[in-house]
């Protein structure tokens, strides 16, 4: 048991260490575009465009996903 605690915390001390030597991008290569204006039904049902969300936000992150039981 011992020698299994000590090969995982060691993978994880590797693991750490070679995350945090990478180096890490500081520049957005995404371009500025405008998006379209769209509306589409939230969570609940009720319709949103886009310009209703951005009306007092700097942005908006927009998620889609399959719905739950879909055989997608």
């Amino acid at each position: 048991m011992r020698y299994a605690q000590i090969t995982f915390l060691s993978l994880l001390t590797v693991m750490i260490i070679s995350c945090s030597s990478q180096s890490v991008k500081t520049e957005s290569t995404a371009s500025a575009e405008k998006a379209y204006n769209f509306t589409l039904p939230d969570q609940n049902g009720v319709m949103a465009s886009l310009d209703e969300v951005l009306k007092n936000q700097k942005g908006a992150v927009i998620a889609f996903y399959p719905k739950d039981d879909s055989k997608n």
